[in-house]
């Protein structure tokens, strides 16, 4: 990869290691980005069989989250907002 980006240039390659890639996703992240939506919003997310599925776009893993756990999260959402409003 380097000898392509640099084409052109004197390379002296000084050691070899293997790349990898690991995705540091969690049910908890997506809970929490889910958090970041108005509570409305969160009540109203289309649910296939009872739950809502987030997909990460790295590494394709998939988190289910059931209708009772985001009605909780708006509850929990409004809930904040409406302390941090007084």
């Amino acid at each position: 990869m380097v000898d392509t980006a640099l084409t052109g240039f004197e390379v002296e390659k000084l050691e070899e290691i293997p790349v990898h890639y690991a995705c540091t996703c969690s049910r908890e992240k997506y809970y929490n980005a889910l958090a970041t939506l108005e509570p409305d919003e969160i009540d109203t997310l289309p649910a296939v069989d009872g739950k809502v599925e987030a997909v990460c776009p790295y590494c394709c893993r998939k988190y289910y989250f059931t209708k009772e756990e985001l009605h909780e999260l708006a509850e929990s959402v409004r809930e904040k907002r409406k302390n941090v409003s007084k």
